[in-house]
């Protein structure tokens, strides 16, 4: 048995949501659009001066340094998560507002896919919509964005923490392992799933990533799970434009 566990945002602050990627999508998604009505506009007082905002000042980023190939699983990781997010809500139904991390479903998913080959790496990367991407532009992909994202804004406190847990008995490549460590910065544990100190050892690593915000992941465990890939993000940002 093999699971994925997103430990996702947590929220260190009033919002952790403030500035967002902008991304120029050419083909329309599978989902269905809802229109917000207009906010009416607030008459300005001419006495009041209004000090215009510069993008350069509202968007102050670092820049990630992409290649071709880094662009196009950056653009299909985007779409990825639309897709998911458009069926999310309308699996709601407009009865509870969803909040999900697409960017933690894909690095659980491609360290998933990392140890995948044949037909089954070619299921990963159509449904993450790699195309030709190989195992080695995806994982160097990863390796740039996670680094980038540390230091992509100034304002922003940004983590990313990656992680497997084994079976003792499992026999796992060494190699995929260290691959886990170059693109994702994976820690690796050996542990009995079937042991009540493996379920806080796997709870203690995900509250010191994230700060303390999420204290117990997991109430229990499935002493038959043979695998875990855990991915914790912890965002902290003040909003663009309150």
């Amino acid at each position: 048995r093999f699971k994925l566990l997103l430990v996702g945002f947590a929220f260190a602050g009033a919002c952790a949501c403030g500035k967002t990627d902008r991304v120029d999508l050419e083909e329309e998604l599978d989902t269905e659009v809802v229109e917000i009505p207009e906010v009416p506009e607030t008459p300005s007082n001419p006495e009041t001066p209004v000090t215009p905002v510069s993008p350069e000042d509202l968007y102050a980023y670092v820049p990630i340094r992409l290649t071709s190939s880094d662009m196009g699983i950056r653009d299909a990781s985007n779409e990825f998560g639309f897709n998911v997010f458009g069926k999310l809500i309308k699996a709601a139904d407009g009865k509870k507002d969803i909040v999900f991390s697409p960017l933690s479903l894909s690095l659980a998913l491609s360290m998933a896919a990392e140890g995948a080959g044949g037909e089954t790496y070619d299921q990963f990367s159509s449904v993450l919509g790699w195309g030709e991407a190989s195992h080695e532009e995806v994982g160097a992909f990863y390796a740039k964005k996670i680094e980038g994202l540390v230091t992509a804004d100034k304002q922003v406190s940004f983590t990313c923490s990656n992680s497997l847990w084994a079976a003792k008995n499992l026999d796992i490549k060494e190699a995929y392992a260290e691959q886990l460590s170059k693109s994702f910065a994976a820690e690796s544990f050996s542990v009995d799933f079937a042991l009540s100190e493996t379920l806080d050892r796997i709870n203690e690593w995900c509250a010191s990533k994230t700060n303390g915000k999420i204290q117990k992941m997991l109430d229990g465990l499935d002493e038959q799970t043979r695998m875990m890939l855990i991915n914790a993000l912890l965002f902290k940002a003040p909003w663009s434009v309150e």
